[in-house]
Formats: C-alpha cells, sequence, structure tokens
C-alpha cells in the first residue's frame, strides 16, 4: 500500500513538472522575445475616512511573476520605494524554483533600505526597500506583496497597466466611501484589452478594471516614454465628508491651483530688502525692462547651480530667495524664487510657474492633476510675449525655453487665486543646429580640408555642457567625433574653439583634417563623393524595433558644404544631379555648382518635429532611401595626361 502511495505521489509530482514545463512553454511561444511574463499584476485600493485621522489612503499590491529563460537571474534584485509622503508595510517576498522532485520556495529574509538615487536629482529622501530573489531560473517564479500608506491625499494617484515584462492578467481596484468624489481618468486605453465595472455595497462603491494581455514596454532611445504608451487611470480626489465638514482635496484646476499656490505663499511673500541693492548693480547699464529681465536671468544661470534637492517638504516648497543667493545653489524651485524675487526687488512684475517636462504627456487643461508637473520656472510677460526664464539650463540662451519644455502647457500664477494657462511654444528648427562649412584639396586619394563648423541654439549648448566638464584627452576626443566624416581614416590635425561659453553666440570650432583613402583613381580619372558626413545615411527607422512614436529633443538644421579646389589641369566631366525632398516638417536638398577652378556641393537637413508618429514610418523611410541614392553620386575628374 505504502508503495502504491508513493508511486502515486512520485507520479503527481512529474505530472505536476511536465505541466509547469509545458505553461513555461505556452508563454515562450507567446511571447518569443520576453524573459518572463507577469502572471498576475493586482492592485487593491481602500480609500476610508476615520474622525481623528482623517482620509486614509492603502493600497496593497500583489505580482506573481514567471521567468521564461536563464536570463531570470537578471531579475533577482528588486526594491519597493517609499520615503517623506508614502510609508510600506507588510512586505512579503519568496520565489518558488523547480527541483528535481518537487518545486522549492525560498522566503525573502533579508531586507535591506537604501536611499534613493537618481542621476538627476541630487538628494532626496526617498528609500527604497532592496531584496533579492533566490534560485531564479527558467521556469522559476517570483512572488511579492506588499501594502503602502499615502500620506499626502493630494498625490493619490496613477495607477500604470504595464511594466517591462508583458502581463497575462492584472486587477485595479478602487473601494471608496460613497460621500467621497473620486474623478479619474482613462488614459490610452484605446486598443487594449481593458474591462470596468462598478458596484457598490451598503456603504462604499468599487471601481474595477480588468487588463490582460498587456504587452512589455520597450525602452528605445529617443522613443516616446511609457507614459505615452501605456494605460494608466489618473484619480483626482475631489472631496469627501469628515464629520459635518467637507473637506475639498482637488474639485477641478481651481483646487489645484490653490493647493500649489499653498506651496509657494511664503516664499513668494517673504521679505529680503538685501536682493534690491544688488539687483540694481546688476541692472545699472539696462536702459529697457527687457534688458533687466535679461540681466537677472543671465546672472542666476551663470552663478547659481543648479542642485535637484527633494527632502521633505523642500520637494514642494520653494527656499527663501535669500537663502538660495547666500548659498549659491538650489534646485528649480529655488532658482524660479530667486528670478522672481530678484525682479520685484526692483518693481519688475514676474510669476512663478508650474510645467511639466516632455516625457509628461498630460495637459493642465485636461486632467487636474499634481502628476501633470515635475517641474517649476519664472515667467515674464510683455504686451505681446511671454518669456519662460528655465535656469536650471546654463548655456540657453535668454528667451528661449529650455528643450525639456517645449509644447507644454504652464500653469502660471497670478495671485492667490488667479492663474493663467500658457503653452509653452517649441523653437524652429533654425534655430538650433549645425553648418560645417569646408575647403577642401585633393592630394592623390586623400583629402585635406580646412573647415569652420557652426553651431546654434540647443545643439550649441547641448556641446557646451559637455565642454565644461571635459579637459585634455576626453575633450580631443570628442571634438574629433564631433566633426568627424568620411571613414575611419579620418584624423584631425588640429582645432580651435570660439565662443566656447558663451551662450548667447555660435560656437564655433575651427579645424583643420585629413581624410585618407576616400578617392578612386584609374589612370587620369578620379571619382570623389562630395558628400562626405552623409548625416542620414543610417536614418531609416526599424520598425521592429522602433514601436512607439519618436520623440526628438528639438528642432534642427544640419548644413554641410564642401568646396574642393581643383589642381591645375584639372577638370569636372560628371556633375551629379541635384537631389531634394520636401514635406510639411522635414526636408533635404543637395545642390552642386562648379566655377573656374571649384566645384562644390551643398547638403541641407532640416527637422522641423518633436513628434513623429509610427504611421508615417514608411514615408520617412522612402524619403531616406531616396536621399541615400542621392548621397551615393560622386563626381568624375579628369587630370590633363602629359
Amino acid at each position: 500500500m505504502m508503495r502504491l502511495l508513493l508511486s502515486i505521489i512520485v507520479a503527481l509530482l512529474a505530472v505536476q513538472g511536465i505541466a509547469a514545463n509545458s505553461v513555461v512553454d505556452s508563454l515562450k511561444a507567446k511571447h518569443p522575445n520576453s524573459d518572463g511574463v507577469y502572471i498576475e499584476n493586482n492592485t487593491s485600493i481602500l480609500l476610508s475616512v476615520h474622525k481623528k485621522k482623517g482620509l486614509i489612503i492603502t493600497s496593497n499590491f500583489y505580482e506573481h511573476r514567471m521567468f521564461l529563460n536563464d536570463q531570470a537571474r537578471l531579475y533577482s534584485k528588486e526594491s519597493v520605494r517609499y520615503g517623506y509622503h508614502l510609508d510600506i508595510d507588510n512586505v512579503v517576498a519568496y520565489s518558488v524554483v523547480p527541483g528535481e522532485k518537487k518545486p522549492q520556495r525560498f522566503n525573502v529574509t533579508e531586507f535591506d533600505t537604501t536611499d534613493e538615487y537618481s542621476s538627476s536629482i541630487f538628494y532626496n529622501d526617498g528609500k527604497n526597500l532592496e531584496f533579492h530573489f533566490n534560485g531564479l531560473q527558467k521556469g522559476a517564479s517570483s512572488y511579492l506583496s506588499y501594502s503602502e500608506l499615502e500620506k499626502e491625499e493630494h498625490f493619490f494617484g496613477s495607477c500604470y497597466m504595464g511594466s517591462y515584462l508583458p502581463i497575462e492578467k492584472g486587477v485595479l481596484r478602487v473601494e471608496f466611501p460613497k460621500h467621497l468624489k473620486l474623478n479619474y481618468q482613462e488614459v490610452n486605453f484605446e486598443g487594449y484589452n481593458i474591462t470596468f465595472e462598478k458596484t457598490e455595497n451598503k456603504k462604499n462603491y468599487v471601481y474595477q478594471w480588468i487588463f490582460k494581455d498587456i504587452p512589455k514596454y520597450k525602452y528605445v532611445n529617443r522613443a516616446v516614454a511609457l507614459p505615452y504608451v501605456f494605460p494608466v487611470v489618473l484619480f483626482q480626489i475631489a472631496e469627501y465628508q469628515l464629520g459635518d465638514s467637507t473637506v475639498k482635496v482637488i474639485p477641478d484646476l481651481d483646487g489645484l491651483y490653490k493647493w500649489y499656490y499653498t506651496s509657494i505663499k511664503n516664499s513668494k511673500e517673504a521679505k529680503d530688502d538685501s536682493l534690491r541693492t544688488f539687483v540694481e548693480e546688476i541692472i545699472k547699464d539696462d536702459s529697457t525692462e527687457l534688458d533687466k529681465v535679461r540681466s537677472v536671468f543671465n546672472w542666476v544661470q551663470n552663478n547659481i547651480e543648479y542642485v535637484a534637492i527633494e527632502y521633505g517638504s523642500g520637494g514642494i516648497i520653494p527656499r527663501e530667495a535669500g537663502l538660495v543667493y547666500q548659498r549659491r545653489y538650489g534646485d528649480c524651485k529655488d532658482m524660479s524664487c530667486l528670478i522672481h524675487k530678484m525682479l520685484n526687488s526692483v518693481d519688475i512684475e514676474s510669476n512663478m510657474t508650474w510645467v511639466g517636462t516632455r516625457r509628461l504627456p498630460y495637459k493642465y487643461s485636461e486632467i487636474p492633476s499634481p502628476l501633470i508637473d515635475n517641474h517649476m520656472i519664472c515667467s515674464y510677460e510683455t504686451d505681446d510675449s511671454t518669456y519662460f526664464l528655465d535656469a536650471t539650463d546654463k548655456f540657453v540662451p535668454f528667451g528661449a525655453p529650455t528643450a525639456m519644455i517645449q509644447t507644454k502647457e504652464a500653469l502660471v500664477e497670478k495671485g492667490p487665486s488667479n492663474y493663467k494657462i500658457k503653452k509653452i511654444p517649441s523653437m524652429p528648427a533654425s534655430f538650433s543646429g549645425k553648418k560645417d562649412s569646408c575647403i577642401l584639396r585633393l592630394e592623390d586619394k586623400e583629402i585635406k580640408g580646412k573647415c569652420i563648423c557652426e553651431f546654434k541654439g540647443y545643439t550649441a549648448g547641448s556641446i557646451r555642457h559637455y565642454l565644461d566638464s571635459k579637459q585634455g584627452e576626453d575633450r580631443e576626443k570628442y571634438i574629433r567625433n564631433l566633426v568627424r566624416k568620411g571613414n575611419n581614416k579620418f584624423y584631425l590635425d588640429k582645432y580651435e574653439l570660439t565662443n566656447e561659453m558663451a551662450k548667447d553666440k555660435p560656437l564655433l570650432v575651427k579645424y583643420e583634417f585629413t581624410l585618407k583613402d576616400y578617392a578612386q583613381q584609374v589612370d587620369n580619372e578620379v571619382y570623389l563623393n562630395l558628400n562626405i558626413s552623409k548625416y542620414l545615411k543610417s536614418g531609416k527607422f526599424d520598425k521592429e524595433q522602433f514601436i512607439y512614436d519618436f520623440n526628438g529633443e528639438y528642432a534642427f538644421y544640419e548644413i554641410e558644404i564642401n568646396t574642393l579646389k581643383l589642381d591645375d589641369g584639372m577638370t569636372v566631366d560628371y556633375l551629379p544631379p541635384n537631389g531634394m525632398q520636401s514635406k510639411n516638417d522635414y526636408s533635404y536638398s543637395i545642390q552642386y555648382s562648379s566655377s573656374l577652378g571649384e566645384v562644390s556641393v551643398r547638403n541641407e537637413v532640416k527637422i522641423d518635429y518633436l513628434l513623429f508618429p509610427t504611421t508615417r514610418f514608411d514615408e520617412w523611410n522612402k524619403v531616406v532611401k531616396s536621399i541615400n541614392k542621392d548621397y551615393s553620386e560622386s563626381l568624375l575628374l579628369k587630370r590633363k595626361t602629359q
């Protein structure tokens, strides 16, 4: 009897192992390019109101991942974030790993608390609870559950239905009292398998979203970020009853603004007469108010170091201007407040302004939520223009917004109860770019060039940021890569920089180069391609890899002018035809010309868009194919025979 029982157990375990392998194989066939999947990804949120504690927001998270290959070990390290307004509790984590006879469970028992690190933030009070899952391999699963307490009701909340692994099934459940008014917006739902149901019990409403078969987010450089792609529910608590009182939270945009204004009220209204004397000295040579604003902005840009500090209430409340002035550093809120107070000290009106970077696709006019923005600037208005003053980028010219906030809606404060929504413009392609003009001479098969390369706008700014932090060999290597052209036998012979840190002027690189083994010579005939840089040669979108819309940093131009000085006795036997294509938001042209003693080409590309949708990738790829055909054309030169 015992032998029979053991045989049955062994058989059941074998069947269980076969079943597990079958599940892995099935999921692998469904997701061939994924290391694993979320079998479940659930969030359950409870909003409750207590007489003494007020509104309590508790979220419970549960996730089950199954891994489909041996890359599973790369997912062993995990963390849960918490901080100033967020507490966590009841963390349970374990892995289940296939065994020879039966699966093995490994409970996570060691947890480490570390400071949260971000390359863009010098210091914040965020913490990570870090831990490791043991034994992850093909066929293994990890399980994680924990609860989260949100202590700031205004920051509730967003729930994304997507991740770095595909999700087989997930549930988002929100339960709240009937006297609480909860607004929400469903964003990016189109094309996804999501169902919604609303139920109720005696005291509460229950909203539930069930989502299935959500693909993984695939990071691609210069593609739109996750908030543009994945479905998300954005919540705003409008109001709730606390005893006999109605507590307003964010009922609408007016409510959001009133709460925002409380965070700047003290800093904005603090008196600091010491700034006036200093500012008067800065602007003493300025004749117009706009010139004075420029001088103040430039001073903050040049003298206040941008250091992102998000600690406690300092994550949302700017520090007083006098303190920032004394310390000579601050975050975006601090720098905006300092510009505002400096201008105010000499009776120039300006306004503190909230804005989201282009990583966030949301608008104040559509969704009144703190999730809309992650940045603060200062605004100055004239009769016909608004200047968006963002000193966090030390190389952006006065009058231009920083590249990261172009096209975004800005919330401009106008006192305790008044505000404006203004759209920040995008700078045209003519504002930023590169113009490389070279005089060339042919020496056998190699080219010698003397060039002036001019960089403007955001293009110049990005180069200046790099040069500001590099010296010696690193700097020379960077310049060489910046002007490199032709083939891998390009040699930068010498270079000289002009206007290196003068942000209001073009950055000039004067350089000389040698390009070996470039020309092709057969008897007295020389074949030479004057399109040396071929900027868009590899510009096609790989639609299998680039599955999201393209998100450019800024519009720009790229101009290459190459003029070849002809030796005595050399003539042009074939001059390639000109090439050109033009769309509403991008274009290219290649124009050849020949005169006595020289031949030249002007190659110009203009990119005048920021977002470029996947629906236009085929159109773009056809244009790149056309320009590559034009790039391939070569001059035919002939030397006089002796």
